[in-house]
């Protein structure tokens, strides 16, 4: 299984499901490995060393709330490397991040579905983020999940979703393998999102579009 941002479960658990989102089966599992805790992730061969890429410069997207976000410790990690993002905002809301690798393929990575299992527990960690407030993700100390940079190599993206309206899941394409790693696929994914429209909560009246605000950030796996 091929994906740029593996994420290994320290605690599993199920997910609830969004009113019009991918199942975790269908869409978090094909690009996650969950690893529970009475056992170790196996390594994996990694593919053949690449030509090294240099990342492109962040493009410009629609971003009405001084939305954030970086990449640490770095935007050009070694296979292996453990990864946080740090996102805010100047208004409260709700952020969700997507990942793309080098090929295209997509996964929301935040929340994910032990996130999700987790939010009604006595440690809950929400997708909601005070304002004007820097939060990072994966919390500090958290024994949930991890980000790790792993296969393919090559330049991938990590896109930022904010939206004022309560927002947990998004049912996004891949993007196409020719848009992989340039501006093109973040615009690709911001128009995609655009498209979306949500159940309001009572689960009665018309669609609703969201308000939405974005952020992408290329990467590169070595």
């Amino acid at each position: 299984m091929r994906h740029a941002l593996l994420i290994f479960a320290v605690l599993a658990g199920a997910a609830p499901t969004a009113c019009g989102a991918q199942a975790p089966s269908e869409g978090l599992s094909r690009a996650v490995r969950i690893q529970g805790p009475e056992s170790k992730p196996k390594s994996e061969a990694a593919p053949e060393a690449t030509t090294p890429q240099t990342a492109p410069q962040d493009p410009r997207l629609t971003n009405m709330v001084d939305l954030t976000m970086e990449m640490s410790p770095s935007a050009d990690a070694p296979l292996g490397t453990r990864l946080s993002f740090r996102v805010g905002a100047r208004k409260k809301g709700y952020v969700i991040l997507v990942d793309v690798d080098a090929t295209g393929r997509l996964t929301q990575i935040f929340p994910n579905f032990l996130t999700l299992a987790k939010a009604q527990g006595p440690i809950a960690e929400s997708n909601q983020i005070p304002a004007k407030t820097l939060v990072t993700i994966p919390q500090a100390g958290s024994r949930t999940y991890e980000f790790v940079a792993s296969a393919p190599r090559g330049i991938g993206m990590v896109m930022a979703i904010f939206s004022e309206t309560p927002l947990e899941m998004v049912d996004l394409p891949d993007v196409p393998p020719e848009l992989a790693g340039q501006a093109g696929a973040a615009e690709f994914l911001r128009d995609a999102a655009n498209g979306l429209r949500i159940v309001p909560a009572e689960g009665t009246g018309e669609f609703q579009q969201p308000k939405l605000s974005f952020v992408a950030h290329f990467y590169v796996i070595r």
